[in-house]
């Protein structure tokens, strides 16, 4: 049974023998949160398709910028409904990594260990 018809036999329930929320959905054993539940709305034809394409034009910028674009082109969406990260998340991991130094080299090992050396 699905969530919608879970709620209609909710309604029914309440309408006919005048109980309330809870102690309908108690009496036919199924969640409150279900009851209060509404549907998202689906994404705009071709959104995501856009979006690679942006992204692919423009890997640096971030879902904020992407969404301003997409307003702009005449996407009605809200700033949620962009993905973090790129259309695939794929982006993700490089900016769990942007922060991060890079290994040495060792040729600047081996420049640091003589400059060290002189300071100490």
């Amino acid at each position: 049974m699905t969530a919608a018809a879970r709620r209609a036999v909710v309604a029914e329930w309440r309408a006919a023998a005048g109980l309330s929320e809870r102690r309908a959905c108690r009496f036919l054993g199924c969640e409150r949160l279900s009851q209060r539940y509404h549907a998202h709305r689906a994404q705009p034809a071709g959104l995501r398709e856009r979006l690679t394409e942006l992204a692919a034009v423009r890997p640096r910028w971030g879902y904020r910028r992407f969404w301003v674009l997409l307003r702009r082109e005449g996407y009605a969406t809200c700033v949620s409904a962009v993905p973090r990260g790129g259309p695939s998340g794929e982006a993700a991991a490089a900016q769990a990594n942007r922060g991060r130094a890079s290994t040495p080299s060792t040729s600047d090992a081996a420049e640091r260990a003589v400059v060290d050396g002189l300071c100490a």
